[in-house]
């Protein structure tokens, strides 16, 4: 094969990761510590890029690509560690930024409505929608953690953020002029 169509798929393979890879499964876990009290985890890092909205009547980014979800093994390195099977868990929304949205079915909550998770094992999708914004630009959703069967004391707040993820058109120029670029070199 010679060097030009290597060079090609090589431009091709990096940009399909670069695609592919944006919108990857995240989550934001709830455990407990040693004391009882529900803590948020995640291993991944925020902001989470949001896609182009692809449903009807949710503009700008949107998607359920960041789950709620319960923690799957101890760290007691760090304090965390699973709940038990009997709590009721629930997932308090306490503030938004102006451009972010939460959706629990079909409207977007408001401060103080909570997203039922029940018990474990936890494995929750809600809609994630920014309404307007840039790649980078960040936006935030403000949570709580809260056991209905008053097992578990309530978690501290804490903040989700996201990011307008570059759309696939933008990412494909760039690939285009990358190819480009080197078929002009020649």
């Amino acid at each position: 094969m010679s060097l030009k169509p290597m060079r090609l798929m090589v431009a091709c393979g990096a940009l399909g990761a670069l695609c592919g890879g944006a919108f990857a499964h995240e989550e934001v876990m709830v455990g407990r510590s040693s004391t009882n009290q529900l803590v948020m985890h995640t291993h991944d890092i925020m902001p989470f890029e949001l896609p182009e909205s692809v449903f009807p009547g949710i503009s700008g980014y949107a998607g359920a690509t960041v789950a709620l979800a319960s923690l799957e093994a101890d760290d007691p390195g760090e304090d965390l560690f699973m709940l038990p099977g009997n709590v009721d868990i629930r997932c308090v929304l306490l503030a938004t930024s102006a451009n972010m949205r939460v959706y629990n079915g079909v409207n977007p909550m408001v401060a103080g409505e909570e997203m039922v998770l029940g018990a474990p094992v936890i494995h929750y999708l809600p809609l994630w929608n920014i309404t307007q914004g840039n790649p980078g630009e960040e936006s935030f959703a403000v949570f709580q953690f809260r056991d209905a069967s008053n097992q578990m004391t309530t978690s501290a707040p804490f903040f989700v953020t996201f990011t307008p993820a570059p759309t696939p058109g933008v990412l494909g120029a760039v690939g285009i002029g990358a190819a480009a670029a080197m078929r002009r070199r020649r």
